[in-house]
């Protein structure tokens, strides 16, 4: 690998839109696909029903046999019609870094007192033997860059349809959370970034003035920065911390945007993007722009023996951005599930996720599970466990494609507030999903998140709750007050903030059980489809105990033009049942006689 220079490598190539005479731009993720987590055998994909491959890898070696092998297991998939998106890692891919690259020591991320980054996760992978190597390497490095080039290219191999990027945030994620970045690469960058984006006079007024042999690094251990762990649990204190962060997630990004524009240049035709993220990070909304799907980790709490809403809330925020999420446990959570044998548990996430509207990646032998006492491990999941739910969704596809969630308030999620720790949204997100109330996020951006505030979005909701600091620009404060005072709050409780707004959705005869309503936008006449959650699951058991005689009541705010005649339900391995409906002074109503874990009810 040759020495490159230390500035940011620049991918030079004709724009993406230019593909578009070549080839369709591929569909986005569709609300009933069934993703497998790379690729896999023709008897698991069809178990399933796959629709979709990500993380689908690539040849081993930049050699003809590899490549040709890699080639036939992307056409197996394809001849089946099923998507197949391969992919990348930065992070754990170290080892070819290390084998290929003499000079891969220079590509490592450091921390303050230079020492050698690795990737904390991955503590028990030996490299020729030796533990501790699993180094983090540089996505701003020059050297590391070129070997992603490689590996995209031997991605792009296999002829596939998409191009998935693992650990997409690159050195950010050394930046952000684990003590660095210093190397040589990012004091180089940083120096050109704070000459474009910092003024002479905030720089001057830190004693800093020309910035032509600047080093951060030097620059901070000048300030008493001398200790990994103690700058690491202290950096914010230090000046142009903020600033610096902000570079190393902005050259991440641009890392991705640069890979993916390569594997389109390479393969000759735009492709579906995709990362290994997950929002509401930051990083996540960095990277949105150049990506059609999140396929990622979400946390969903199990080793804490309790249903969260985070996973609820992560949906949510891929509808803000207006990406599809096809999503997996964390490894923690596989750990549980492995530990524990919970089945049911796994149903119900799987549910979850196409309640949502997104999609959960069908547990196969792909599902990386992770413990710091056994460290990497892997669940190895069998189809009759599982694969009932996915043919539910693939055989009523026409109650989930096209579907999006009704939305009776709005919650603006500041992402200025939510970087300050201010997590107002989530707090009403959590209290309108256990009332039942339909909700959307509506994004206030800021130089992280491009999306800004818009005055007639937010009066099209009954109510709209903001933080109760919302941070943000005038322009957006201008939007929020042009919302009507009367459906407007700042978020405090939910009993103040809640106060007042007459559900859409209501739920009689049970408790925790979440209905998600979901309709074709703009068809005001169209179908009603609403999912059932039961959420009253044994963590003792493994057993979602069933509720009888739930009543529910669609409110005619709800319904729209819709004048219902006929309740179909649809529940996984049962007949299609025919719900008597019963009309109300505003809305109707309906009897479920039993919900198990899930039921789909479609108003016509």
């Amino acid at each position: 690998m040759k020495n490159l220079s230390a500035g940011l490598l620049v991918l030079c190539f004709a724009s993406v839109s230019a593909f578009a005479q070549m080839d369709a731009a591929p569909q986005p993720l569709k609300h009933s696909d069934v993703v497998f987590m790379g690729g896999s055998s023709k008897e698991a994909y069809q178990a399933y029903g796959a629709t979709v491959v990500d993380w689908g890898g690539h040849a081993g070696k930049n050699e003809d046999k590899p490549k040709a092998e890699f080639r036939a297991r992307v056409k197996a998939a394809q001849d089946l019609g099923i998507q197949y998106n391969a992919g990348i890692g930065m992070l754990t891919e170290f080892l070819g870094m290390i084998d290929s690259c003499p000079e891969h020591e220079k590509a490592i991320c450091r921390d303050i007192e230079g020492k050698p980054i690795t990737v904390p996760w991955l503590w028990d992978h030996k490299v020729h033997g030796e533990l501790g190597k699993a180094y983090w390497f540089c996505s701003n490095s020059p050297l590391y860059q070129q070997y992603l080039r490689d590996l995209t290219a031997r991605a792009m191999a296999g002829e596939p349809d998409g191009f998935h990027i693992d650990d997409y945030g690159g050195t950010a994620g050394a930046a952000m959370w684990n003590g660095g970045c210093f190397c040589e690469s990012c004091m180089a960058q940083f120096r050109a970034w704070l000459k474009s984006n910092v003024a002479e006079e905030k720089l001057r007024s830190l004693g800093i003035g020309k910035l032509d042999d600047f080093d951060y690094g030097n620059w901070l251990r000048a300030k008493g920065a001398t200790n990994s762990v103690a700058f690491k649990n202290s950096r914010t204190k230090f000046p142009l911390d903020a600033e610096f962060k902000t570079f190393q997630a902005k050259s991440a990004g641009e890392v991705v945007r640069q890979l993916q524009e390569y594997a389109a240049k390479l393969r000759g035709k735009p492709l579906a993007r995709s990362v290994n993220g997950e929002p509401p990070s930051l990083q996540a909304f960095v990277v949105s722009p150049h990506v059609d799907h999140f396929s990622c980790e979400v946390g969903m709490g199990a080793p804490g023996l309790k249903f969260t809403t985070g996973a609820a809330f992560t949906y949510k925020c891929g509808d803000m951005v207006r990406r599809g999420i096809a999503g997996t446990a964390s490894g923690q959570d596989w750990a549980y599930v492995i530990d524990h044998q919970t089945v049911n548990l796994t149903r119900y996430w799987i549910a979850e996720s196409y309640a949502f509207g997104h999609c959960f990646m069908a547990p196969s032998q792909h599902q990386w599970a992770y413990s710091k006492e056994k460290g990497t491990h892997w669940l190895k999941a069998k189809p009759e466990d599982y694969a009932d739910l996915y043919k539910f969704v693939r055989a009523n596809s026409a109650l989930f494609d096209g579907y999006e969630s009704a939305a009776q308030v709005g919650v603006v999620f500041s992402h200025a507030a939510w970087r300050a720790n201010k997590k107002d949204p989530q707090s009403a997100a959590t209290a309108l999903l256990n009332a039942n109330i339909p909700f959307a996020l509506v994004a206030a951006g800021d130089e992280f998140l491009d999306q800004r505030l818009d005055a007639a979005r937010l009066r099209s909701f009954d109510r709209v709750i903001v933080p109760a600091d919302p941070m943000v620009d005038p322009a957006q404060q201008k939007s929020l007050d042009g919302v009507p005072k009367d459906t407007i709050c700042a978020w405090k409780n939910a009993a103040a903030s809640l106060a007042g707004i007459v559900p859409w959705v209501s739920i009689e005869g049970a408790t925790n059980v979440w209905a998600l309503p979901r309709k074709l936008p703009g068809k005001v006449d169209s179908p009603v489809v609403v999912h059932l959650m039961n959420r009253n699951y044994d963590f003792a058991t493994d057993k979602i105990q069933p509720r009888q005689n739930v009543v529910l009541h669609l409110r005619a705010a709800l319904l729209d033009k819709l004048a219902p005649t006929k309740c179909r339900m649809l529940v996984a391995n049962s007949p299609e049942a025919i719900i008597p409906i019963r009309k109300e002074s505003d809305g109707i109503s309906v009897t479920i006689p039993e919900l198990g874990l899930w039921a789909v009810l479609q108003i016509e």
